[in-house]
């Protein structure tokens, strides 16, 4: 069962900011495990945040990207991206 990925403005922004060619293809490659599976996602640190029922966290390197799980639309939702001190505000 795969999951589409949609990517908030903000995440866009977010890479149109840090051009970082590395960081945009590792990301790449963990959005195409996200949406196999992505409650685990085998290779890379995904974590469930406490408090909140279909939220997770991505981490890669000193960036966190955080993303929604709507099962019944079968879609992954990325909300937020941005170094580790300033993702979760």
């Amino acid at each position: 069962m795969n999951f589409t990925v949609e990517l908030h403005k903000s995440v866009i922004k977010f890479f149109e900011k840090n051009r970082d060619s590395k960081l945009i293809q590792r990301f790449s490659s963990a959005l195409e495990a996200i949406a196999q599976n992505p409650t685990q996602v085998e290779g890379f640190d995904v974590r469930k945040l406490q408090g909140y029922e279909c939220d997770y966290r991505l981490r890669l390197g000193k960036y966190r990207f955080l993303y929604t799980i709507q099962n019944e639309a079968l879609v992954v939702f990325v909300f937020s991206a941005d170094s580790r001190g300033d993702v979760y505000k």
